[in-house]
């Protein structure tokens, strides 16, 4: 198996770039090209955004949206790695990710459609679109803690403000 790395590890929402990098994956020759999709996750519960669709580039920057309170804004960071015969295999690594209380979320919008007019890249939209709605719709959870819902067999509120999630499994 290969790796993901991260840098920085933490930062400000919306306005830190984080590289995600991958290597040292290894395959017989004949399965070559590999291809790289990279993703993130703030809650186990939602499904993934799009950071890059498979390309051959094992390298991506991006901003990422605040992760959750209930875990410390970190926020799950995938690369799933293809072969020519589309076998898969994934790495993961994480980020804290703080929510940026000076941003203007208009502003941002309007700066990163500037840039997909001067640059082209259809990655940067789809990185906006899930990074806007991940913002928007960011649910407070600052006045529970992970704590408090481990000792209840509950997951960490994800959806409903100062809520616990769904039993555990196996509650």
């Amino acid at each position: 198996g290969g790796s993901l790395a991260v840098a920085p590890p933490n930062g400000d929402a919306l306005t830190t770039t984080f590289v995600l990098s991958s290597a040292g994956w290894t395959d017989d020759a004949e399965d070559f090209p590999l291809t790289y999709q990279f993703q993130y996750q703030t809650t186990s519960t939602q499904p993934p955004l799009g950071l890059q669709g498979r390309t051959p580039s094992n390298k991506v920057s991006s901003d990422l949206p605040a992760g959750p309170d209930s875990t410390g804004n970190t926020i799950t960071l995938i690369c799933a790695v293809f072969d020519a015969a589309l076998a898969t295999a994934s790495k993961t690594a994480s980020a804290v990710v703080v929510e940026n209380i000076n941003l203007d979320v208009a502003q941002y919008v309007t700066d990163q459609l500037s840039n997909f007019d001067n640059v082209g890249d259809v990655n940067t939209v789809g990185q906006l679109i899930g990074n806007v709605a991940t913002t928007v719709n960011k649910v407070d959870c600052s006045a529970v803690s992970a704590v408090q819902f481990a000792a209840l067999s509950r997951k960490a509120c994800s959806a409903t403000p100062q809520t616990c999630g769904g039993c555990l499994t196996g509650y």
